[in-house]
């Protein structure tokens, strides 16, 4: 149930995050502030009791909750990549480096649209097998010393490429396009593509605030998807 809970804050938070994308995408804007805050919140319940065997969370101080809180920096289905939380801790200090450097870095937000079908068709082990493969592909294609591959959302997946220009990143996201394009995931008798909607924005070229450049990525993939998916676009 709080782990239930968490997923409900996350949702609201990407449906705050599409709000601001509707209004213009304002830099600054307080409402991402604020369900990013709720988010860390919700999901203290989930965290503190992942295991067994955790602590009861009466018995921890809030101190003990935040540090637990922060130590878990991997999402649960595919742990080569950062969780949601973490993916966005991480852009935001990478942002900060490549202004104070001059430097450009380029963000995509990944989506699969045919992801919620996989789980009416065959069922929540199917889904969960997908977005395993999912994840574990992205991985390959990124060098997890440096670049940031993360879960953005149930369906959709950060990736952010610092000191690449959009030309460099596009060929990159390209080879991943057509890797989903060709390669099947296997699940017992079942054999399925899942086509893959890449929305790509980077800096200097499409802004400076980094809350402002996941919500254009975000509308970007957004686009694609409407327009078909299995492609990549940019705004």
């Amino acid at each position: 149930q709080q782990q239930d809970s968490a997923v409900v804050f996350d949702n609201l938070f990407h449906r705050n995050l599409s709000g601001v994308r509707n209004q213009g995408v304002q830099q600054n804007h307080p409402d991402i502030n604020r369900m990013i805050a709720e988010h860390q919140h919700s999901t203290q319940g989930a965290l503190n009791h992942s295991t067994l065997y955790s602590m009861p969370s009466a018995t921890r101080t809030e101190l003990e909750k935040d540090n637990h809180e922060s130590s878990i920096t991997r999402d649960d289905l595919v742990p080569a990549l950062y969780n949601f939380r973490q993916s966005l801790k991480l852009f935001e200090k990478e942002t900060k480096r490549a202004l104070k450097y001059k430097r450009p870095v380029t963000l995509a937000i990944i989506g699969f649209g045919d992801l919620p079908s996989v789980y009416t068709k065959y069922g929540v082990l199917a889904q969960e097998e997908s977005i395993r493969f999912i994840g574990n592909s992205i991985a390959e294609f990124v060098d997890l010393d440096i670049d940031i591959a993360g879960r953005y959302e149930n369906y959709r997946f950060l990736v952010v490429l610092p000191e690449n220009k959009p030309d460099m990143a596009v060929k990159v996201f390209e080879g991943m396009r057509k890797h989903f394009e060709t390669n099947p995931i296997q699940y017992h008798q079942y054999k399925f593509t899942m086509p893959v909607s890449i929305g790509i924005v980077s800096i200097p070229h499409h802004g400076y605030n980094w809350k402002e450049l996941i919500a254009k990525a975000d509308l970007a993939c957004d686009l694609v998807l409407e327009q078909g998916g299995n492609a990549l676009g940019s705004c």
